[in-house]
């Protein structure tokens, strides 16, 4: 075969794409690794939109629910974080970018090229990546893009690791305990920037719940503790 040199634009892309590896690696926080995911991709391939889905399984068929995206026109490729719960319409693009099984799923929309990346989570697919640009990417920058996603992959099972308790998914207590200290900081930092206002007015404010389960040692008692 013949080897095919890469352009300086292909160079350029994929060394941004390696850059992007070594940042994220030094993310400790997972939502920190999802927004900057995005915002490098987008930023490498200029591409005009990266959206970020969560692939949630349900009776018929995947939903779809949007974590975030970045936006081009956005300052300084601004992270939004999506506040919405509920699922997206049906879209069967993205379906099929789901069951292809392929590294990538390519295609041409109204507006812009749309290519998606799907993202596993252990056996399943957990997330899909989709770079809406005007360039379709070079297979090139998409075998790099594969490699940035699998990066991405070990990245989220370490966090898992270390900061998820393996039976029930729920935070361990030193990362419940940092989380706790983020969230109390940002009420405080709310509360001093709100003070002046009506409550009504104040935005995102932050709650606590503490739940109690009367007669819990029963549970343990008839079922075990595990």
């Amino acid at each position: 075969s013949v080897y095919e040199p890469m352009n300086l634009n292909q160079t350029r892309v994929i060394l941004d794409l390696l850059s992007a590896a070594e940042q994220m690696s030094a993310r400790r926080d997972r939502s920190d690794l999802f927004r900057e995911l995005c915002i490098w991709v987008r930023t490498a391939l200029g591409a005009s939109a990266t959206l970020l889905y969560s692939v949630r399984p349900s009776v018929e068929a995947h939903s779809l629910v949007p974590v975030g995206w970045s936006i081009h026109e956005d300052q300084g490729g601004m992270w939004r974080d999506n506040v919405a719960e509920g699922a997206l319409p049906a879209d069967p693009f993205l379906a099929c970018a789901i069951d292809s099984k392929a590294p990538w799923y390519r295609g041409t929309g109204v507006h812009a090229d749309r290519v998606v990346l799907p993202v596993s989570n252990g056996e399943r697919v957990s997330w899909l990546l989709e770079i809406r640009t005007l360039v379709s990417p070079s297979t090139r920058v998409l075998q790099a893009l594969v490699t940035l996603v699998r990066t991405f992959e070990h990245l989220i099972a370490l966090w898992e690791y270390a900061n998820l308790d393996t039976l029930t998914g729920l935070l361990n207590r030193k990362t419940f305990d940092e989380q706790f200290e983020r969230l109390l900081v940002l009420a405080e930092s709310q509360r001093n920037t709100n003070q002046d206002r009506r409550r009504r007015e104040t935005k995102n404010p932050c709650w606590l719940a503490i739940v109690d389960i009367d007669h819990f040692k029963q549970i343990n008692d008839s079922y075990g503790h595990l």
